[in-house]
């Protein structure tokens, strides 16, 4: 909540609504992304695990922690 006051004071009424305008952007299009990341996962690892393809898999959970 403070950060909210502070990042409206600094940038003004107009500033604040463009940043509020991206965010909801952003936020809006990371829910499909997010939503499809975890069966993702489930599925490449059982792949790579049955192929014993072990640096994919590694690969795989660097990517998703990131």
């Amino acid at each position: 909540m403070v950060s909210g006051v502070l990042l409206a004071r600094m940038l003004g009424a107009e500033g604040y609504g463009n940043y509020i305008y991206i965010m909801s952007i952003i936020t809006v299009l990371g829910i499909p992304i997010q939503s499809g990341l975890h069966t993702l996962i489930v599925r490449e690892t059982a792949y790579y695990n049955a192929q014993k393809q072990w640096a994919l898999m590694k690969g795989l959970f660097d990517l998703s922690t990131r």
